[in-house]
C-alpha cells in the first residue's frame, strides 16, 4: 500500500536543514551557488535517494 507524500510546509526540511548547515559552515553572509555545489558530494551523501543534488540545491535556495 502506498502512503501519500506530506504536503506539510516541514515535508523535505532534512534537505533543506543539510543545505542550512553548508550555508553555515562557508561562515559567508553573502555566498555564491559555486561556494555550495563545492559541497555537493556531501549533500548526496547525507541523501542518497536524491540524485539530483544540485536542481534541489537552486530549488530551495
Amino acid at each position: 500500500m502506498a502512503r501519500a507524500r506530506s504536503t506539510s510546509p516541514t515535508a523535505g526540511s532534512g534537505q533543506l536543514c543539510g543545505k542550512r548547515n553548508v550555508l553555515r559552515g562557508l561562515g559567508k553572509t553573502e555566498f555564491r551557488l559555486a561556494d555550495v555545489y563545492a559541497h555537493a558530494e556531501t549533500l548526496a551523501r547525507l541523501h542518497p535517494q536524491n540524485k539530483n543534488v544540485e536542481p534541489k540545491i537552486r530549488q530551495q535556495l
